[in-house]
């Protein structure tokens, strides 16, 4: 179904989201119920912890699973898009509302990062392991899986973008990313406000982070020991 051909509705000043009109009836009711409760407390949330909140207006779209493949083209590991639109198949709202709730904070999250932090210039693991962090990923899980791995991938590696890999390398590379933002979440008072500034201004993460007396080396110490 064209975007076009869906309802939107509105939750917050600076919020709207839509629902595709075949997503009938509980579902539908549980999706925009949901989807207007989740976003909200995590739209607070996220900008209380990065310091800025969007000036822009940030739209939502509910698919069908049909429709959301058929749209973002998106690799079958992956359970939602943000491309300047956070989009979500909206089925999950009334089979699994916890993830539901976590795949709506991770996007959520990569909406308010594109505010703050122009296209490209924010690493993707940072972005990733920031989402994954709000919408409450356990590191403790990653760092099991990661010690059952043979394979690591560079930080550095992993700035580009996730989406043409296979699920085994994404996994990798997500809990990769969790854990390095982790170690940056570890020190109180951390100044992601400041950092994200820096990457917005034109500075390469490695020039930012020695900023904050990290490095690379630092970073990947949880998953290269």
């Amino acid at each position: 179904m064209a975007e076009g051909n869906q309802r939107p509705f509105h939750v917050r000043g600076t919020e709207v989201r839509s629902i595709p009109r075949d997503v009938r009836g509980a579902r539908r009711r549980v999706a925009g119920v949901a989807g207007d409760t989740i976003l909200d407390s995590a739209f607070r949330r996220i900008g209380d912890t990065l310091g800025e909140y969007p000036s822009e207006t940030i739209v939502a779209v509910l698919y069908t699973e049909k429709q959301f493949r058929d749209i973002t083209r998106a690799p079958q590991w992956s359970g939602a898009l943000y491309d300047g639109r956070i989009r979500v198949p909206a089925a999950g709202a009334s089979q699994e509302p916890a993830l539901f709730a976590r795949v709506l904070t991770h996007e959520l999250t990569h909406a308010v990062i594109a505010n703050i932090v122009p296209p490209r210039t924010c690493p993707t693991w940072l972005n990733e392991g920031l989402a994954q962090h709000f919408e409450g990923a356990d590191p403790e899980a990653a760092r099991r899986r990661m010690k059952t791995l043979g394979g690591r991938i560079p930080l550095k590696d992993l700035s580009n973008g996730f989406m043409s890999m296979n699920a085994a390398m994404a996994r990798v590379a997500y809990d990769e990313s969790l854990l390095a933002v982790e170690v940056m979440f570890d020190r109180p008072g951390f100044g992601w406000t400041r950092l994200l500034h820096r990457l917005a201004d034109g500075q390469t993460f490695e020039q930012a982070i020695v900023n904050f007396g990290f490095s690379y080396a630092d970073l990947e110490a949880p998953f290269t020991k």
